[in-house]
């Protein structure tokens, strides 16, 4: 049944004085008549539901323009939470986010893969509870939860149909299980639609409308944005190029093809390139990013010049110049683990992957590395799709500058 017209337009109007509020932090009932657009009584009408549901309070008087000092409102953001969870097998990560957008707190640790749908879901439970029960008061709890998965997605059944680092995990009903378990929305994200996310809101690209993000973490993964909007495929993997094949015949790789791109320029080529090298003693999931740190920034100058580190650059190069060539996009972000490269590997980059783009490309291209943590980025971006399914006709997130380097964070192995 249609809502009445009526009902529908003064829901447009509480939550056009909800965001307006909510975006200018603190207002006058007279500054919002002058934002929104509307009557007096229309806000002060909203004003008052507002305050009384918890979402805006009383904070004393504003400067005078010359007649009574205005009565000023305040958005209290931290009315409610949003919780992210990011699922990159092995790696997961949890993130709470306040109503402003603002990172609260956040966790990350590695899993097991080869574990059976249950006992990775119970896992992935007590993360959840370990950092909603550390953060938030006794009986508060999220107004909702993004879930952010790798792999092939079906968004309509809310399954995770398969990764190929999970090889237990087919068709696993994720969404009906975190709202069963929760109580509250669930919203279904892949996880690279997360990172991108994370980079549209408080990344380099955050204002950007047109852009490819090329992310570089346990595998190899891209996603177009145009006009402001991601470009989701039917399975929620579009721009695989992970797994486009390199080398004909080349290394087995874990999804039962040869020669896969991620097979040598991913975290996990990065694994095996610092034990090829005697690079690391340490040669786990866990050590990856400290891996790409040492194997990527400035100070690893002499260990770029082998074999296999020279090969993962070569690999890198093809894979970032095809996914340009491919997308017809020349403002790009290079995320993840990339994040890390030092000067010689950025400038390595600015100089080959231009000559493998068509002219037009090249003269355009602008390659730009990401400012957002890979630990929070995807929870964060999870955290951000969850806020606009739990609020749908919330206007974009208004954040401070650079809120995931001012949330409390922990890690367990």
């Amino acid at each position: 049944m249609r809502k009445p017209v009526g009902r529908a337009i003064g829901l447009a109007n509480k939550q056009l004085v909800f965001n307006e509020l909510r975006r200018l932090g603190r207002a006058s009932a007279d500054s919002l008549v002058r934002s929104t657009g509307l009557s007096l009584p229309t806000v002060q009408k909203w004003l008052a539901q507002l305050e009384k549901e918890g979402y805006a309070r009383q904070s004393g008087l504003g400067a005078s323009t010359g007649g009574r000092p205005p009565l000023m409102f305040e958005f209290d953001a931290t009315r409610d939470y949003v919780l992210g969870l990011a699922v990159e097998i092995p790696n997961v990560s949890a993130a709470l986010m306040d109503l402003s957008g603002k990172l609260h707190a956040s966790t990350s640790r590695t899993i097991p893969t080869d574990l059976a749908p249950d006992a990775t879901l119970a896992l992935l439970y007590a993360m959840v509870d370990d950092l909603v029960g550390e953060q938030l008061p006794a009986g508060k709890r999220p107004a909702g939860m993004g879930v952010a998965f790798s792999g092939f997605l079906d968004f309509q059944a809310g399954l995770s149909l398969a990764t190929p680092r999970m090889p237990q995990w087919t068709d696993v009903p994720v969404k009906a299980r975190f709202e069963e378990r929760y109580a509250m929305p669930v919203a279904l994200t892949g996880h690279i639609d997360a990172l991108t996310v994370a980079e549209m809101t408080v990344g380099v690209a955050a204002g950007g409308t047109d852009f490819l993000f090329f992310d570089v973490g346990w595998g190899v993964g891209t996603r177009v944005v145009h006009d402001g909007n991601l470009v989701v495929s039917t399975f929620g993997n579009s721009g695989l190029i992970g797994h486009t094949t390199v080398v004909p015949h080349g290394r087995a790789c874990l999804c039962g093809n040869q020669g896969c791109l991620e097979e040598y320029a991913s975290g996990r080529a990065l694994l095996r390139i610092a034990g090829e090298l005697g690079a690391s003693e340490r040669a786990d999931a866990a050590s990856v990013p400290e891996l790409a740190a040492m194997l990527l920034g400035d100070g690893a100058a002499e260990l770029q010049q082998r074999p296999p580190l020279a090969e993962f650059l070569d690999f890198l190069v093809l894979g970032i110049s095809n996914a340009i060539n491919i997308f017809d996009l020349p403002e790009v972000v290079l995320g993840g683990y990339l994040a890390a490269a030092g000067s010689r590997v950025r400038t390595l980059l600015g100089a080959e992957v231009p000559r493998r783009l068509q002219p037009t490309l090249r003269s355009h291209l602008h390659l730009m590395f990401s400012s957002v943590p890979r630990s929070v980025g995807s929870a964060y971006g999870a955290a951000v799709t969850a806020l606009r399914h739990a609020f749908p006709d919330i206007a974009p997130v208004a954040v401070q500058p650079e809120p995931l380097a001012t949330g409390s964070g922990r890690e367990a192995g």
